[in-house]
């Protein structure tokens, strides 16, 4: 399976932050600016695969119907 990302945008969060956004069909990976000097290029690799598979397994949709349900 594969997941086609819509947009990636760099933030200045108050800390190093990185996070998958999935809202009306429309995914996006956001990461904070500071990662850029704090993480080497294979470091970064990872980072944004694990926020890809995060929009791939739709976990923000199921994070949220969790907490519908609780």
């Amino acid at each position: 399976m594969s997941v086609e990302c819509s947009g990636l945008h760099v933030a200045r969060l108050e800390m190093p932050n990185a996070f998958a956004l999935d809202t009306s069909g429309r995914s996006t990976v956001v990461l904070d600016a500071s990662l850029f000097r704090l993480l080497d290029g294979r470091e970064l690799e990872a980072l944004l695969a694990h926020e890809l598979a995060h929009l791939e397994r739709h976990d923000g949709f199921i994070r949220s119907v969790a907490i519908a349900l609780s």
